[in-house]
């Protein structure tokens, strides 16, 4: 459900370290954040908008909530990683 605390904690942290010029790594509901925090629009159903076979909500799985939904490849190179590393 709808937390009003965290979400105006994140969206105070987020304008904060972007006015300090800090770097910041947002997945998921973080780049949702920094979007919102520096005046951009969200689509609060996603599915029912923009119907469309890939799955981007976490369902009732018996697999919790702080465990990874999907994969994300870091490719070597990327700002992420060195010139030869890669990680999933």
């Amino acid at each position: 459900g709808v937390n009003a605390l965290r979400d105006e904690l994140e969206l105070q942290i987020a304008r904060e370290a972007v006015a300090r010029d800090i770097p910041m790594l947002c997945i998921c509901r973080g780049i949702q954040v920094l979007n919102v925090a520096l005046g951009g629009t969200l689509i609060q159903d996603v599915p029912d908008q923009y119907p469309t076979t890939v799955q981007h909500r976490q369902h009732d799985d018996g697999i919790p909530k702080e465990e990874p939904g999907h994969t994300v490849t870091v490719v070597p190179g990327g700002p992420l990683r060195g010139e030869k590393e890669t990680s999933r």
